[in-house]
């Protein structure tokens, strides 16, 4: 992480600084550029290296409440109200478990994982998606967040495992699939990719559990949340657990989409049984496109 500026220039950058998202507050986010759309793609490089120009990211509360630093593309002021709930139980419980692990089970372009990282100097993330260049996008939304505590692999998360790697092989193996010429990293080039819908463009991408992913004895006796956000497939995903969620029993932070899960043969009613069968309890903290729900052990 980079240092922060010491003596009389500390306090002149802070001034500027926040002049500067002053100044950005009210050209981007308040509409003075109103609905030119085409002035706005004229200049939106330029902006961005000049609401930049300290190269410490854009100063943003995501959910609300999580503050945090992005790279200027990613500062968009509607991520301040985006689903504050969720974001707000996982700003205190990175706060009251310094030492944990967040497991962000699609990922996306990773808000959540920057969230984590930035609620807490030494909570580690575990980002997972099946789309590379979401990962890629992932690693540039956390890169003011220092280094080291990210682990970012390509996967889908389901109940059978089709790899016998642990978390840190696949890491490994995502890492230099990562590097490769053809992972552009843009917001534009991402591409949602889900069992239901992508059959045919998930044959190179591997198949885990998270039984299978999380066994390795370095992430036991730590404190765990998993967050899954999978698009109707959260049944498999949990099914896949059911030895780390009755061993060490993490905090779940769950997206569950009703009308998605018949997709698969599934219901509400079949994941509500599954966590119950394991002894955990739901929190319903809000219903929008899906239902978040809070799940904790008893």
């Amino acid at each position: 992480m980079s240092q922060a500026p010491k003596g009389r220039w500390a306090g002149k950058t802070h001034f500027l600084g926040r002049i500067t998202e002053q100044f950005d507050d009210l050209v981007r986010h308040k509409g003075v550029l109103g609905r030119h759309r085409w002035l706005r793609d004229l200049l939106r490089s330029p902006y961005h290296r000049l609401i930049n120009w300290h190269g410490r990211g854009c100063r943003v509360r995501i959910g609300g409440s999580v503050e945090v630093r992005l790279p200027p593309e990613f500062s968009g002021k509607r991520v301040e109200t985006y689903e504050a709930a969720e974001f707000g139980v996982l700003h205190r419980w990175c706060q009251n478990n310094g030492c944990g692990i967040v497991i962000d089970v699609g990922c996306s372009i990773g808000y959540y994982s920057c969230a984590a990282l930035f609620s807490s100097p030494s909570v580690a993330v575990v980002a997972i998606d099946s789309d590379l260049n979401s990962l890629k996008v992932a690693q540039r939304m956390c890169s003011y967040a220092g280094s080291g505590r990210l682990t970012l692999i390509q996967g889908m998360i389901a109940d059978v495992s089709g790899s016998v790697l642990d978390y840190r092989a696949a890491a490994a193996a995502t890492g230099k699939a990562l590097a490769s010429a053809g992972v552009s990293g843009e917001i534009a080039a991402t591409n949602y990719r889900n069992f239901d819908t992508s059959r045919p463009l998930l044959q190179d991408v591997p198949t885990y559990t998270l039984d299978g992913l999380l066994r390795v004895d370095s992430l036991r006796g730590k404190p765990l949340l998993i967050k899954v956000d999978v698009e109707g497939a959260e049944w498999f995903v949990l099914n896949g657990a059911k030895t780390i969620l009755k061993t060490d029993s993490p905090v779940i932070l769950l997206s569950v989409h009703p009308s998605f899960l018949q997709n698969y043969g599934k219901s509400k009613r079949d994941v509500t049984s599954l966590l119950s069968g394991l002894g955990y309890s739901v929190e319903v903290l809000g219903v929008d496109h899906e239902e978040h729900w809070l799940c904790k052990r008893l």
